[in-house]
């Protein structure tokens, strides 16, 4: 009314709600006379098509106009006639046609008995039929009542409405417009109900070529209740004549909105009368594909708030389930309220919502904590949800026998191995298998800690996908979350290797350090310099190895500094050891002499087949090596005869004196040689 008559405006708004035209819309149609009840349709190139009624020639006409995503008119300045004629058209109902127009269909007065109309229109505006002319889609005698269209999947549509014929009483009738333009089914359509008192019509595509449609009437008695039907493209009926039976409480229901539910039924919302004298409430039901409720005899509640609750228009979730607006006046405003029932006939959102999984801090790894929303259904005075199931996603096909299908099986007490699958909209199967339980605690949100099969490392995040179930008491009921991914790292490096040592002998440098207490450790990196302060740096990274001793070979005559770190299987590295050093070489660099008797630890240490002993002599002497297990009993020994003096290097199978190979464990070795003795400790690692 900005301009001091009814004019139509529009405006669109992107996904995150931010109007994109300009402030207070654009004009669809600014005439100088009355523009009311707008239609709107998209145009399927992100646009629409809006058809209202005009008066601007001093009857009730027809005019529509299309406007692209940007909110720019194509059809001109204050549209197109649609139907012009000196006579009363109402009821205005449209459709897409799926090719960017549209059909339209009306009620029109011009004769005693009215008629039902139509138009249809192209995206570039052009007309099937001329103004004044339209498409007959019902001239059967009698009173119409009401009309409604719905868009069959063909670029056609199909209209339903109410009339007379026969009788005085209101009954059903349907017909099919193609997208050329043509009646389908027979002269003034195909009766849907012929029983007495129909109205509250409401129709939707249900997605096979056909329809689903709803309405209340009186053919019990003075109460109106509510009634459904499915037909296909052909116009046969699915279910028992007349309409199948959605709701017969006492008192009156009325205002009925429906839309088809994905697997052959549909979901029927209305405004519901039983509490009255009191309150207009709001009541929905499920019809599967026989035509059986499945919800609740008489439907299940969606709002019984004080005050009346008026007009509720269904729309899918998306899910086989619904979301159902309303006009509410719980306030003592006229308000908008809207409720979700999921396709099981349980209100609000029971399914949890998976809000992350994300690294347990300050652990070896392994584990990631799934963080999720409790179910809608999770709470204390309904104490519907007991528990929840925690799932991780498998690339691997478990054998047959070991699926749990829909994951009944998983009890709160559960224990053992389970998977199952999923498949998806393209027919794709998924697998996931169980990997813990939660109690359902009626807390609004939940942890839990859940283990990987591997850690991230620099190669890859190793991302692991979760997903969690809500339980409840029946084992046939139970929700599923949408899916999040997130990986576990190790966050603990290991302990700094301890007691670093080095020695010379000759050009080389024997290093020797304690094992870095931790369980996952990969490696040891050994750094050198020629000046104290070593760093473990790239610039003074000399080797990596997998034991606990080392020979720099052929070093620099200079003074040298070591240090040695640690890292783990997940990259990790440890702070540095002590810092060792030898010093410079003298003279030719010969190795210096030995004074007594010395033995290195063996290399390597642990081993599987064989090692290496390095004993320094001071003179020639026999030498003899003796192996001992750790109850003293000898399983081992050697005798060299004339070792000369100076540093030798000995191998030593892991076999014991029956040549077996010796078992796996911790073993002592003794070294005599010149009448001293030197006692080290190995292991062998099978």
């Amino acid at each position: 009314l900005r301009n001091g008559n009814y004019d139509i405006y529009a405006q669109r708004v992107n996904g995150a709600g931010v109007p994109q035209w300009a402030s207070g819309g654009v004009a669809i149609c600014t005439d100088g006379g009355t523009q009311r009840f707008p239609r709107i349709v998209s145009d399927a190139a992100g646009g629409a098509i809006i058809a209202w009624s005009d008066n601007r020639y001093f009857t009730s006409d027809f005019f529509a106009q299309r406007i692209n995503g940007s909110g720019v008119g194509q059809w001109g300045v204050n549209g197109v006639p649609m139907f012009v004629d000196f006579y009363l058209q109402d009821f205005l109902a449209m459709a897409p046609d799926q090719d960017g127009g549209a059909i339209l269909a009306w009620i029109d007065y011009q004769f005693a008995d009215q008629r039902i109309m139509a138009q249809q229109v192209t995206s570039a505006g052009a007309l099937y039929y001329p103004v004044g002319v339209g498409l007959v889609v019902c001239s059967a005698p009698g009173d119409k009542g009401e009309i409604v269209i719905a868009r069959d999947g063909a670029y056609g549509a199909t209209v339903a409405w109410t009339d007379t014929r026969g009788g005085t009483d209101l009954h059903l009738y349907a017909q099919r417009i193609t997208g050329s333009g043509a009646l389908w089914w027979q002269p003034d359509g195909i009766p849907i109900s012929t029983v007495s008192g129909t109205e509250d019509l409401a129709i939707a595509f249900d997605g096979a070529g056909g329809a689903v449609v709803s309405w209340s009437d009186y053919r019990n008695g003075f109460d109106a209740d509510v009634y459904a039907q499915r037909f296909n493209e052909q116009g046969l009926t699915y279910w028992p004549a007349n309409g199948a039976l959605v709701c017969s409480a006492p008192s009156h229901q009325w205002e009925t909105s429906v839309i088809p539910d994905g697997a052959g039924g549909a979901i029927v919302s209305w405004l519901d009368l039983r509490a009255m004298p009191f309150y207009a409430d709001i009541y929905a039901n499920r019809v599967n594909s026989s035509g059986a409720v499945t919800w609740a005899f008489n439907g299940i509640p969606l709002c019984t708030a004080i005050a009346n609750q008026r007009r509720p228009i269904v729309v899918t979730d998306g899910d086989g389930g619904a979301i159902v607006a309303w006009e509410d006046f719980r306030s003592g405003n006229s308000d908008l309220h809207a409720q979700r029932v999921e396709k099981r006939g349980y209100w609000g959102r029971p399914e949890p919502f998976a809000e992350s999984a994300s690294d347990v801090p300050g652990d070896q790894g392994g584990k990631v904590a799934v963080n999720w929303t409790a179910s809608g259904q999770d709470i204390y005075d309904q104490q519907i949800v007991t528990h929840y199931s925690v799932w991780r996603a498998t690339d691997v096909e478990p054998a047959a026998a070991a699926i749990v299908s829909s994951a009944e099986e998983i009890e709160p007490d559960f224990q053992g191995t389970a998977y199952r699958r999923e498949l998806d909209a393209a027919g794709d199967e998924y697998y996931w298998e169980w990997v813990g339980n939660q109690s359902a605690i009626y807390s609004p949100r939940y942890s839990f800690s859940a283990s990987t099969r591997s850690d991230s490392t620099s190669q890859g995040n190793a991302d692991h996908f979760f997903q969690v179930l809500a339980h409840t008491w029946n084992n046939f009921v139970h929700w599923t979350s949408n899916v999040v991914s997130g990986h576990s790292l190790d966050n603990l490096a290991p302990a700094a290797p301890l007691l670093l040592t080095a020695q010379r002998v000759g050009r080389d440098v024997h290093l020797r350090w304690n094992r870095s207490i931790a369980p996952d450790v990969r490696d040891y990196s050994i750094y050198r310099a020629t000046t104290t302060g070593v760093t473990p740096v790239p610039a003074n990274f000399m080797a990596s190895a997998t034991d606990t001793v080392l020979v720099d070979e052929s070093t620099p005559v200079s003074a040298l500094y070591y240090i040695v770190t640690a890292y783990d299987v997940h990259e990790n590295q440890s702070d540095a050891s002590n810092e060792a050093n030898v010093g410079a070489l003298t003279g030719s660099g010969e190795t210096p002499s030995v004074r007594a008797l010395t033995v290195l630890q063996n290399y390597p240490n642990p081993f599987t087949g064989s090692t290496e002993l390095e004993i320094g002599l001071p003179a020639s002497a026999d030498v003899s090596i003796q192996v001992y297990d750790v109850a003293g009993r000898v399983v081992r020994e050697e005798r060299l005869a004339g070792r000369p003096a100076g540093w030798q290097r000995i191998a030593l199978d892991g076999r014991g004196r029956d040549g077996k190979p010796l078992a796996s464990g911790v073993y002592f070795y003794r070294v005599t040689a010149a009448g001293q003795t030197v006692t080290k400790k190995m292991v062998i690692a099978r």
